[in-house]
């Protein structure tokens, strides 16, 4: 009888083992998933931190947000707005915009008489727009709402202006066709700073707005082929976030159309010529888009968007973009932060280039 129990005790000693191994393996296999969940949860989260866009390309993103917004608000309606006081005024807006803008060439004269001619059209379409106002508060008849909202209606306008001509086919950039347009520009925004005039950020913000819409690379903010849920993207998405144009369907066709990879490469390399060119121009201590302190900034953050090394090949944009960049802004770069600018080149030649 001793001996049976001492037999059963051992029996159930080794099955009281074997249950405490098998649970230890459970406990085991359980920290490995736990653990392999862990990582790959870690993993996930840098993957979607890494496909977030840079603080500074969220603001670029809510600036032109914000400018678009109010461009439906108030422009849109004075465009189509078919009042004829307003109709007459939106003529001769683009009368003096686009026939001073057709007659820009490298000649400080001719720039600064359109440049004084635009600026006395914001001065004069400012004094009308107060006048409408104050009959809109007097609550007097015989004025439309819209006859308020010629101001910011003209300073879009410049601004569009700038960029159509700057896409066009026959715009060329790196050949230096921006500079009287850009200096156009930047001595607008500085004659209004000099007057204290409000509407000085307002056609500064519109201006770069546009850019950003049409050229996201001009924020810089480079495409890496990621969403932000760090997911691949689709054709769709990717050209959207590199800022190809959608092309008007016809009524037979189903399918969102694009233009030409070819076509988006030339239009992005003559807005990212006007955005370097606008940097550069001079008065030198002009503000549009950050002015020369600006164009450091932005070679600076486009080396930083690009994918650090070994990773290759780079995005297909990065030479065209660099080149139109350089081209425009690199002698002011090369005589303005010499020191800075260095470093930056030596970065293109050895972690850009081969790549």
């Amino acid at each position: 009888e001793k001996e049976e129990q001492e037999r059963l005790l051992r029996i159930e000693t080794q099955h009281q083992a074997q249950l405490l191994r098998e649970k230890q393996t459970q406990q085991r296999i359980q920290r490995e998933i736990e653990e392999q969940e862990r990582i790959a949860h870690k993993e996930r989260e840098e993957a979607i931190e890494r496909a977030k866009p840079p603080s500074f390309v969220m603001e670029a993103n809510e600036l032109v947000r914000s400018v678009f917004e109010r461009r439906m608000q108030y422009a849109a309606p004075f465009e189509s707005s078919t009042d004829a006081s307003i109709k007459k005024r939106r003529m001769q807006m683009k009368k003096i915009i686009v026939r001073g803008f057709n007659t820009l060439v490298p000649d400080e004269l001719k720039i600064r008489s359109v440049v004084d001619s635009v600026v006395a059209a914001i001065r004069e379409s400012q004094v009308v727009d107060d006048q409408a106002k104050r009959f809109l508060q007097q609550q007097q008849g015989g004025c439309a709402p819209e006859m308020a909202y010629g101001t910011f209606y003209l300073l879009d306008l410049i601004v569009s202006d700038v960029i159509k001509r700057s896409e066009a086919e026959g715009f060329n950039g790196t050949r230096g066709d921006g500079f009287p347009l850009a200096i156009t520009v930047t001595l607008i925004s500085t004659k209004l700073a000099e007057e204290q005039s409000a509407v000085r950020k307002q056609f500064e913000d519109t201006m770069a707005a546009h850019l950003y819409a049409v050229c996201p690379m001009a924020i810089p903010s480079v495409s890496r082929a990621t969403s932000v849920d760090g997911k691949a993207m689709t054709e769709l998405e990717l050209k959207e976030s590199l800022g190809m144009k959608k092309l008007k369907a016809t009524s037979s066709e189903q399918e969102l159309k694009f233009e030409t990879f070819e076509r988006f490469l030339a239009r992005t390399e003559g807005l990212i010529s006007i955005t370097a060119a606008l940097q550069c121009a001079k008065p030198i201590n002009h503000t549009m888009l950050n002015g020369q302190k600006g164009a450091l900034t932005w070679l600076t953050r486009f080396l930083d968007s690009l994918p650090a090394p070994p990773a290759k090949p780079l995005p297909l944009t990065t030479a065209p973009v660099l080149i139109a960049f350089l081209t425009v802004a690199g002698h002011m770069l090369a005589n303005t932060f010499a020191d800075d600018f260095l470093t930056m080149v030596d970065i293109i030649q050895n972690s850009v280039k081969g790549r």
